[in-house]
């Protein structure tokens, strides 16, 4: 992807990002970095698609415009003019700048030079007379060409780029623990009488655990999902867990993970760019473990309280 960069008041300047995806924004992990006030940290998101280049809006606050006109997502040719906040994205063409075109009357055939020996296909060992090969031999050997070469015809175009990778495992622990979560809070909100609850605690009881569930299932969605809103929420959510001394351990695990600069860009561009990413496995197992032992300390206190009581 190229691309002219033009900010008020100074000359331009070309780039070249590489990659089929890139992120645009103030943010100094972004794969450009824009100095502007009006843009937002994670303004948006460039991408080669199957059916070309593509911007789309990151959920930035001033929004992106292409060519005049506010788009949450608009394909892009060559010429095409992107502005976000004050700063002026063009895009360049790749490649040759151009091809010649000859018409079929511009074709001369030129004939052997006088005295020159006739053509020969296939390869002549050194040393031995030269014989022109045989039709059949020859049909054999334009069908066994190599791929690439001029007897194999031209060769194919470049493929379209894969899908986008799949979800961080982590954040896909993370989405699965919200999900046992729906079948726990339910279950809670079921079983309000087994507590022993007067009435009207016992309503607050199931109130409390079914908004709880629906929070559950609401968390589980945004986050298998890749939504932006969710990982702030759930960083919001690892901060109160702090305080929640059985959770403490998974919500620091949980708020570690979610600053990282890699996090955040899987979150802004709805695509996880870090495939390979060692630390995926640590955080999951860490997250795991830490998660059980949190509930484990939580169902001893509570039937410490309900036996001691």
């Amino acid at each position: 992807m190229k691309l002219e960069v033009k900010y008020p008041d100074k000359p331009a300047h070309e780039v070249e990002l590489k990659g089929t995806l890139a992120v645009i924004g103030r943010d100094p992990s972004c794969d450009l970095v824009v100095n502007d006030e009006r843009c937002s940290r994670r303004h948006a998101v460039l991408e080669i698609t199957p059916t070309g280049l593509q911007v789309r809006d990151a959920g930035s606050a001033n929004g992106v415009f292409v060519n005049g006109k506010k788009r949450e997502r608009s394909s892009l040719v060559a010429g095409d003019l992107i502005r976000l906040g004050e700063v002026i994205l063009k895009v360049l063409p790749e490649g040759p700048a151009g091809t010649v075109v000859v018409a079929p009357d511009d074709i001369v055939e030129l004939g052997p030079a006088p005295g020159s020996p006739p053509a020969l296909e296939g390869p002549v060992a050194l040393g031995t007379e030269a014989r022109p090969s045989p039709p059949e031999k020859r049909e054999a050997g334009r069908a066994a060409a190599p791929f690439g070469s001029p007897a194999a015809g031209p060769r194919p175009g470049p493929r379209a780029p894969a899908g986008p990778p799949g979800r961080p495992l982590t954040v896909t622990v993370l989405a699965g623990l919200w999900l046992l979560s729906i079948f726990i809070y339910g279950a809670a909100a079921l079983g309000a009488p087994l507590f022993g609850l007067p009435g009207t605690m016992a309503t607050v009881h199931t109130a409390v655990c079914a908004l709880l569930a629906l929070l559950s299932a609401l968390m589980a969605f945004g986050l298998f999902a890749l939504k932006p809103w969710a990982r702030l929420l759930q960083t919001a959510l690892a901060g109160v867990g702090l305080i929640l001394c059985p959770f403490t351990l998974a919500s620091a695990t949980t708020l570690i993970y979610m600053l990282r600069p890699s996090t955040r860009a899987a979150f802004s561009s709805g695509r996880w760019g870090s495939p390979e990413d060692p630390s995926e496995m640590t955080f999951a197992l860490t997250l795991l473990g830490t998660a059980v032992l949190g509930a484990g300390l939580t169902a001893a206190g509570v039937l410490a309280a309900r036996f001691l009581g």
